[in-house]
């Protein structure tokens, strides 16, 4: 029996420095969403349902992008503002309904090239996954994250169960399979699809674009769709289990970068991640080479080192 599923999507930096000391332009970064077999169905039914009735609208939607949700693009050019951020909230509606877990991961290339491993190991590969590069850095990772909470948690899903990971395209072909053998013990492969066809895929693109975006809005002066759109994705109820610092909800709109920069630094020194805050949002903050550790315990454990290429 497959119980979770695991659904996961990429999306790029910003591509704007000074933003985060943590989170400069070459980083890249991967979401997962976590759905119990029992209710990836009635998940499915539910985002398919809003999808129709978008499609009923506005003529040529085949599926929800973010990204060109957000910029008015592709299918979702001439639709007015309000529709798309209608299109949005309605995403997020979906999410507070079910609150499924999300976990993401982020590396930039500069804690690659700063991790301290010789040039002939960030050369090679792991589970074809090329050390040296973030963006694989950051899927290992991430696939790392996600295994570390099936068995954290592996009496909600059956200590049985077989995991199911399904990856948006890009790095391999729709339909094709990546085994990873050394980066996890109860995830065996990832299964490669079009988002179009696994409307779940459009929840993990949903919360990696979410997060770029807001680094995106932090860093600028905010247009009034802006400010309408953070307000919106302030109403997420998270279930996120990652190292991301939490932000009030009444900060969201009216933030600005030197206001966000200080708020990180008073909340580092007092330690306050868990308090109370019904509003949150997800920006990286100062655990920059964690994710070089986590691979490092990898390779490091049971004197594994790290696997040699054929021949």
């Amino acid at each position: 029996m497959i119980n979770p599923y695991i659904y996961i999507d990429d999306s790029g930096s910003p591509g704007m420095e000074h933003i985060h000391p943590a989170y400069p332009a070459s980083t890249k970064l991967y979401a997962a969403v976590i759905i119990k077999s029992s209710e990836k169905r009635k998940i499915e039914k539910k985002l398919y349902q809003e999808l129709n009735n978008i499609k009923k609208r506005h003529t040529g939607v085949k599926e929800f992008h973010a990204k060109y949700i957000y910029a008015g693009t592709k299918e979702f050019e001439g639709l007015a503002d309000n529709e798309r951020l209608d299109i949005i909230e309605r995403i997020v509606h979906c999410y507070n309904e079910f609150r499924f877990p999300v976990i993401c991961k982020a590396v930039s290339q500069e804690a690659v090239n700063a991790s301290g491993y010789s040039e002939s190991v960030l050369n090679d590969r792991i589970d074809n996954f090329k050390l040296g590069k973030a963006e694989d850095f950051a899927l290992m990772s991430l696939i790392g994250e996600c295994d570390k909470y099936i068995q954290r948690y592996q009496n909600r899903y059956g200590q049985d169960s077989a995991v199911k990971v399904i990856a948006d395209e890009g790095r391999q072909k729709p339909g094709t399979k990546q085994s990873v053998p050394y980066s996890a013990d109860k995830i065996k492969e990832i299964e490669y699809a079009d988002s179009e066809d696994e409307i779940l895929l459009q929840f993990a693109d949903f919360f990696a674009f979410i997060i770029n975006r807001c680094q995106i809005n932090f860093g600028k002066e905010q247009s009034g769709f802006d400010k309408a759109f953070m307000k919106i994705i302030g109403k997420i109820n998270y279930n996120m289990h990652n190292d991301f610092i939490k932000m009030p909800y009444d900060n969201l709109e009216k933030m600005k970068k030197e206001d966000y920069l200080e708020y990180i630094k008073k909340l580092q020194k007092s330690k306050k991640s868990e308090e109370p805050l019904a509003k949150q949002l997800v920006v990286k903050t100062n655990r920059l080479y964690d994710e070089i550790e986590t691979i490092k315990k990898y390779l490091d454990d049971s004197n594994m080192n790290y696997p040699k290429k054929n021949g």
